[in-house]
């Protein structure tokens, strides 16, 4: 159509007006061109501050975990942390419309209630948080903005969700996590990595009323030595 209206042009119109009009589409096509090639950048636009590249994270698990058999579903059983080691660094920048994700490209079992996943250990469920929420998220933003590490951190926080009996949770039943921009600039993507053992324990009834805490190292008792020696280890 456009190349039938430049030939009725060049028929019926003198030549100082032909070239006028080759003037203004050529002027109309490189505007357009230039307002094209400006979209990208306008809709988004992130990368990687100086000196900065995608980190491999790894968040080593060990120890024992001995929970009390009356522990309430949902009490946090152990948590396993990595945080930057320089909270004022800057990582990326953006212009433009952007979004951020944490997300779980790999999850040995699917999500339960609240984003807690199972594990391998019946009983024990992992939650995967940025301080206290929870993976997966999105957020969206907009504007020139310069990230940096602030107080993000990266938590594997086991709790418990029903009967627990003994066993160990291996690295590879756990969730693999990855922090990205527009599903292209990658920040981080975090495993874990190594075991953590767990088992349930019914005290003596001959020594009611003592406090407890689960912890990496076990059970810390604020008791006798005899009652803490009676302490009967056995699966729910």
């Amino acid at each position: 159509m456009m190349i039938a209206f430049v030939q009725f042009f060049s028929r019926s119109c003198p030549q100082a007006w032909q070239a006028r009009l080759v003037s203004w589409l050529a002027a109309a096509f490189m505007g357009a061109g230039i307002f094209m090639s400006a979209l990208p950048s306008a809709w988004a636009s992130c990368t990687y501050a100086d000196g900065f590249e995608l980190l491999n994270i790894t968040v080593p698990l060990s120890g024992a975990i001995v929970v009390p058999r009356d522990a309430p579903v949902g009490a946090m059983l152990a948590t396993f942390k990595w945080a930057p080691a320089n909270t004022s660094q800057f990582y990326a920048s953006c212009s433009g419309s952007f979004t951020r994700s944490w997300t779980l490209p790999v999850t040995p079992y699917p999500a339960g209630a609240d984003k807690v996943f199972p594990t391998n250990v019946p009983g024990i469920g992992v939650k995967i948080t940025n301080q206290q929420t929870p993976f997966p998220i999105t957020s969206t933003g907009t504007g020139s903005v310069h990230f940096y590490w602030g107080g993000q951190n990266l938590n594997y926080v086991f709790v418990k969700t029903g009967p627990i009996s003994y066993g160990t949770i291996s690295a590879a039943s756990l969730p693999t996590v990855r922090y990205d921009f527009d599903n292209s600039l990658v920040i981080y993507i975090a495993t874990a990595a190594g075991s953590i053992s767990f088992s349930a324990f019914l005290s003596d009834p001959g020594c009611p009323g003592r406090s407890w805490r689960a912890s990496h190292f076990g059970i810390h008792w604020r008791g006798s030595l005899f009652c803490l020696e009676r302490i009967q280890y056995r699966p729910e």
